[in-house]
């Protein structure tokens, strides 16, 4: 017999069907919540990235000859790994020069909230009296997630410029040490002015110089100007023995002959090898300045000799006379 087939019966349960369709709006639910997600923690965040820049003047007013220093600090939120930040070069800067700048970095935070600071010191002296400016200082930077990039700009500042102070120097040991110097190098000077005053208002005595030591100290000097020329050294020892005789002896050499000099000076007391030598000296004297003789060394020895066997006798006659004087004869 042939198999007769029956149609299966397609029953439908509503509490399934309410159950599915449950099912289904929670999965679509689900997904369009994802997405609302997602898109709030996009837009929590600018498109741009999250950078603050501010820039400060360490003070609004200075003198001519002090230093401005002018601070610009960046403030980068979240990872700084994504913003590429340039290079900011100098500020635009008017009646300012230039004369040092600096950088640094530093974080703070913490780990989930870091915040990285850059900040950029500029340091300034003022050129003339009057008005200075820092006028905006621009910094541009990407945000690397999405490649978008940003200016930033800070605000003009100005400053007074006022005229140059000079700085208080503490006062040091050197200064001190000198001033004492000073002081006591006036006090000393002080102190011989007045010794001095007091002595120049005492009657000095005259202390008398032997005619003897001023005739040698002339023939010093007559030997240091005329040692080289014989015929200017007679000259010159003539000259000498002329002012010597007069002052010793009261006796001048104007208008008498050899011989009446040495008769006059055999009544002084002169005698013997003194006399001889003397009147050797003369001759030869008197035949170089009045006989055109050509003087020689052995002259100018034979007048040395007879001036100084005059001054040796003058020096001891001196000497007795001061003894007698000292020493008087009873």
């Amino acid at each position: 017999m042939p198999k007769t087939r029956y149609p299966i019966p397609f029953i439908v349960n509503s509490e399934a069907i309410v159950a599915i369709l449950l099912i289904v709006g929670i999965l679509v639910c689900s997904v369009f919540g994802q997405v609302d997600t997602v898109s709030d923690s996009i837009s929590a965040v600018p498109e741009w990235g999250d950078v603050e820049i501010s820039g400060e003047l360490s003070t609004d007013s200075l003198p001519q000859n002090d230093t401005l220093e002018y601070t610009v600090q960046l403030r980068i939120i979240g990872n700084p790994d994504d913003y590429a930040i340039a290079d900011p070069g100098n500020p635009p800067v008017a009646n300012l020069k230039l004369i040092g700048t600096s950088q640094s970095n530093r974080t703070e935070g913490s780990a989930e909230n870091v915040v990285l600071i850059k900040e950029y010191r500029y340091k300034y002296v003022p050129v003339t009296i009057g008005m200075a400016y820092v006028n905006p200082h621009r910094v541009q930077y990407i945000y690397t997630p999405n490649g978008k990039s940003r200016t930033l700009s800070t605000t003009r500042l100005e400053v007074e410029v006022t005229e140059a102070v000079l700085p208080k120097e503490k006062m040091g040991l050197t200064p001190i040490i000198v001033i004492v110097a000073v002081v006591l190098l006036v006090a000393a000077a002080i102190i011989v002015f007045i010794m001095h005053s007091r002595k120049q208002a005492e009657p000095e005595e005259a202390v008398e110089v032997p005619p003897e030591e001023k005739a040698r100290q002339a023939l010093k000097e007559l030997n240091k100007t005329a040692s080289d020329d014989p015929e200017k050294l007679i000259n010159g020892l003539a000259k000498l023995m002329s002012e010597y005789i007069l002052e010793r002896y009261g006796i001048t050499l104007k208008a008498q002959s050899e011989d009446e000099l040495i008769s006059a000076l055999e009544g002084k007391g002169l005698a013997g090898a003194t006399l001889n030598n003397l009147r050797n000296a003369l001759k030869v004297c008197n035949q170089v300045r009045f006989a055109a003789h050509s003087a020689s060394r052995a002259d100018v020895e034979t007048v040395e000799l007879g001036f100084e066997s005059l001054l040796n006798y003058g020096k001891k006659e001196n000497t007795e006379d001061k003894y007698e004087r000292g020493n008087p004869k009873t």
